[in-house]
């Protein structure tokens, strides 16, 4: 099968505008999905993603990728999603964290040795090893 490559210019005025709605010009990029600028300027569609490890069981909407290095540099990859957190065991998943809120989003920050994670409801949570999960207290 032949590749087949496009390229699209770019708006003049780009993706961001300080113009009102009423007076947005023409040229303005409404939209810019699945594209990237590349080094000459012009927009290219990005390549494929590909799945990493297996399907979670039960399929839960994913709304977060988090990952811990430990000191000796070993990474240890969790998503989150639907009040779940689930840690990467090649080749699958296993569900590590199960009380959150499932409307809220987790954001994560590593801080020393710990991954903090908070979603902006519930009380935030912290792990060391991607396992056991410890709520921060006042």
């Amino acid at each position: 099968m032949p590749r087949v490559e496009a390229s699209y210019p770019i708006p003049r005025n780009g993706l961001a505008t300080a113009f009102t709605e009423s007076e947005t010009p023409v040229t303005y990029a409404l939209r810019f999905r699945n594209r990237f600028v590349n080094s000459a300027g012009g927009a290219e569609k990005r390549p494929g993603m590909s799945q990493f490890g297996s399907t979670i069981t039960g399929t839960p909407e994913l709304t977060g990728a988090h990952e811990i290095v430990a000191s000796d540099g070993t990474a240890i990859f969790l998503v989150s999603g639907q009040g779940g957190i689930w840690k990467y065991d090649n080749p699958g998943w296993t569900q590590v964290y199960s009380a959150g809120t499932t409307s809220a989003i987790y954001r994560s920050v590593q801080m020393g040795s710990k991954l903090n994670f908070e979603n902006g409801v519930d009380r935030k949570i912290n792990t060391e090893n991607g396992t056991t999960f410890k709520e921060l207290m006042p």
